[in-house]
């Protein structure tokens, strides 16, 4: 990360030290002999967006890094005395806006931090999910392995009779339905 001071310096010293580029790691406090109190990278977003107003990353890929840094005094029990953003080049003005410490933090490069984590856990509702999986399977079966029909005989005054029947099972199968119905309606 380069730091710039925003305002010119008038110590000789001091002066000497800007622009400088530092290093730092995420939540651990650094002394650098150019400010008086410690400089803690606070929080760090891989790419950065303004949304609703607040400051998030949309993805966890490094493609706009954006790190909010604060300034603690270490005298005074750790007690935060400034904060600051620290963009990219492309977004380097945005960082007067959001801070006050007389700095601009500008992103020269960031390193990915890659972890995997295995969880291991132990859930003693196991066996009432079995059986709920087990009662969904006995449904579906009894849903698609049963027969439904429905059978419709409609009898006019004159002595014909009209029968229908539907169901979700195949034609011959209502075929011969329909035939025994016709024989006990004769």
């Amino acid at each position: 990360m380069k730091v710039v001071p925003l305002e010119n310096t008038e110590d000789p010293v001091k002066a000497a030290y800007f622009p400088a580029e530092i290093e730092l790691t995420l939540n651990k406090p650094q002394k650098f002999p150019w400010y008086e109190h410690e400089l803690l990278l606070f929080d760090f977003k891989e790419d950065f967006r303004i949304v609703n107003g607040a400051f998030v990353s949309v993805s966890n890929e490094l493609k706009n890094p954006a790190a909010r840094i604060i300034a603690i005094d270490s005298n005074a029990e750790n007690q935060e005395v400034g904060r600051a953003w620290g963009f990219s080049e492309s977004q380097a003005s945005l960082g007067a806006h959001v801070s006050n410490l007389p700095f601009n933090f500008v992103f020269v490069s960031a390193e990915p931090r890659y972890e995997s984590v295995l969880t291991v856990t132990h859930d003693p509702g196991k066996f009432w999910v079995w059986v709920g999986c087990l009662l969904f399977a006995a449904g579906m079966m009894l849903c698609f392995g049963s027969g439904y029909r429905e059978v419709w005989l409609v009898s006019e005054p004159d002595g014909t009779a009209f029968a229908a029947v539907t169901g979700n099972r195949t034609v011959e199968v209502y075929k011969k339905e329909l035939d025994k119905i016709g024989v006990a309606h004769e």
